[in-house]
């Protein structure tokens, strides 16, 4: 049998093993290989903010025999070469948006087979220009706000809108909202038309940068999360949505809390938290109101907070009175510390028995482990420093026993939770049922 012979699906499971420049030689060998090889190489198209990627991307746009094979375009807005992916020294000035990348930006419509967008902001960010020392931002609030617009007004464009596109990636998503274009009827409809929705999200607050920010916490990351993710990304995709992926460059969950309460999506088949803390029992509870259609779920780097010592205005429900949590009716407390008793077997036991349809568990990046690594749990205390979440060390061995300890300047923090074992079981058991029901 020779490789004519195989059905179409065979070929390309054939040919997918195959790296760029192979399938490059194999579109010249002859008139049956090159149609073939030609859907593989032009199904994904990575665009860079280069004048050289824009005509590549302009060219394939342009042709009659190419522009149906693209179904998913990345978008990047920073040139590798020329935009630095941290805070640098001597950065003068910042992004511009030219002319030709916007025009592509507003005609991604024209791609007629088009199903999938990324769009790929910096790392760096800041809700004002900045200049800490000699270090500043590369693309600002207003050069996000411009390209997303654009992006949003191609994607709905009146003369050739990209209706097949049901899956929607914003990398580096800052924690700031236009309201200009959230209110607007191409961003509603844009994501009204989504099955998939994947944000990474990121805060001028980042500790990995050092910076010596004026503010322990800004109020971005609280209107961001407390209100703006819910009522302008997430409520007009609710009813369509299968696919959900809420990742964060910081913590978030409880600071800044995150408005998640009766927010239900019908269809939701697939949910990944990245860099959640979770806080309230009613977080789980919010996983669990998807049993009936939930079976894939992802929790990265997602850690249980078990005390805080707080000096911010608590109200009753422990939530920080300066995030928008109009829910919480309660009177305000003036800070104080609080703990948390569940632990991560009642979440494993719980998350096995709420959802009797999940067949995919991922937790820290293991589609089938978790090592219970002291990470798993937090402690928060808002006078340490950087950013006030403390992971526990081994501080000492008692008959052979590591034990762990917190190093922070909270004089009695709670002790580092001993249910490494309980933890495990309840974790291999939930994967014994999970691994059960493909």
């Amino acid at each position: 049998m020779i490789l004519e012979d195989l059905s179409e699906e065979l070929i390309e499971l054939c040919l997918e093993g195959l790296d760029t420049g192979a399938l490059q030689n194999l579109r010249l060998v002859n008139r049956f290989f090159n149609p073939r090889a030609s859907k593989l190489l032009y199904r994904h198209v990575t665009v860079y903010c280069t004048e050289h990627s824009v005509q590549n991307a302009r060219l394939i746009l342009d042709r009659d025999h190419l522009n149906p094979l693209i179904e998913s375009l990345t978008l990047h807005t920073c040139d590798p070469e020329l935009c630095p992916d941290i805070y640098e020294p001597g950065n003068e000035g910042g992004a511009e948006l030219s002319e030709e990348y916007e025009s592509l930006l507003g005609d991604v419509g024209r791609f007629r087979g088009l199903r999938a967008v990324e769009l790929k902001f910096s790392r760096q960010c800041a809700v004002e220009p900045v200049d800490q020392g000699e270090k500043t931002v590369w693309e600002s609030t207003e050069f996000r706000t411009k390209a997303l617009t654009a992006l949003v007004q191609g994607l709905n464009h009146e003369e050739h809108p990209a209706t097949k596109v049901h899956n929607l990636t914003i990398e580096c998503l800052q924690d700031v909202v236009d309201q200009t274009l959230a209110r607007s009827h191409d961003f509603k409809a844009v994501l009204s038309r989504l099955d998939s929705l994947s944000l990474l999200i990121i805060s001028e607050f980042d500790p990995d940068y050092d910076l010596d920010l004026p503010d322990f916490y800004r109020a971005e990351p609280y209107r961001f999360f407390g209100n703006d993710l819910r009522q302008y990304w997430l409520e007009p995709t609710r009813e369509k949505l299968t696919h959900l992926k809420l990742h964060g460059k910081m913590d978030w969950g409880y600071l800044p809390y995150c408005n998640l309460p009766d927010l239900h999506f019908p269809k939701l088949r697939s949910l990944s938290l990245g860099r959640m803390t979770f806080t309230h029992d009613w977080q789980l509870d919010w996983i669990a109101s998807h049993r009936s259609t939930l079976s894939s779920l992802t929790l990265d780097h997602c850690q249980i907070v078990h005390g805080a010592n707080v000096s911010m205005q608590l109200r009753a429900d422990r939530y920080p009175k300066l995030q928008p949590c109009e829910s919480a009716k309660e009177d305000i407390i003036h800070g104080g510390q609080w703990t948390y008793d569940t632990r991560w077997h009642d979440y494993f036991r719980r998350l096995n028995d709420a959802l009797p349809h999940l067949k995919r568990f991922n937790v820290n990046h293991s589609a089938f482990a978790m090592k219970t690594t002291s990470s798993r749990y937090y402690i928060f205390d808002q006078t340490s420093v950087p950013d006030g979440w403390i992971n526990a060390e081994p501080r000492k061995t008692i008959a052979d026993k590591v034990v762990m300890e917190y190093d922070c300047s909270w004089d009695e923090p709670p002790p580092y939770p001993d249910c490494e074992k309980e933890d495990s079981e309840a974790l291999a058991e939930l994967m014994e049922a999970v691994r059960g029901r493909r």
